[in-house]
């Protein structure tokens, strides 16, 4: 099991900052599998890379550059420090009445100029400074022809049974320049 967990967080981990090698599939390279920040930064996709930090402006912008180029991305996926502005985005606008007792301000979804309302989504193995706008049924991870999650048992040492988990797959993004927006400060 925690090997299993193990693999999750390292295929997470590969499919947020994957980077192809420069080989061409020889048999003797190593190769690896394109993450999604590689595949929306892209040339000719909608992505910045600036040091203008996160504001309504910029997702305002990154939502419409996707849906002028045919995307309907409803996820905005990042770390803590980029999903937690959102609460300060319009905080000086939240009034609370005198009888409640919690202070704070929590933000699970985003109202765009457009009208359309983005999810808001905290994943923990983004980089601090990264946000991607995301069409989450564009993309997926699928196993590659017939190297699908499997499991072999090992030569037994002593009392002990061992298992080999193998996975191979591929993380798939449809339309990736167009659909989807990347931002990094």
């Amino acid at each position: 099991l925690r090997r299993t967990m193990e693999m999750k967080v390292e295929l997470n981990i590969a499919a947020l900052r994957g980077i192809i090698s420069s080989s061409g599939g020889a048999d003797d390279f190593y190769r690896t599998m394109r993450g999604l920040k590689e595949y929306l930064t892209a040339s000719g996709g909608n992505s910045t890379i600036t040091s203008e930090a996160l504001s309504e402006k910029v997702v305002n912008k990154m939502y419409r550059d996707a849906w002028d180029d045919g995307g309907n991305p409803a996820d905005l996926v990042g770390g803590a420090d980029m999903i937690t502005q959102f609460a300060s985005f319009n905080a000086s606008k939240i009034r609370y009445a005198p009888s409640d007792r919690i202070a704070g301000v929590y933000v699970n979804m985003y109202l765009t100029e457009l009208g359309q309302q983005v999810a808001l989504t905290l994943d923990r193995f983004f980089r601090p400074d990264d946000v991607a706008l995301i069409e989450k049924p564009k993309v997926w991870i699928a196993p590659l022809q017939g190297r699908g999650l499997t499991v072999k048992p090992l030569s037994p040492i002593g009392a002990a049974e061992r298992w080999q988990v193998l996975m191979e797959c591929t993380l798939i993004a449809q339309n990736a320049t167009k659909a989807h927006a990347w931002h990094s400060n």
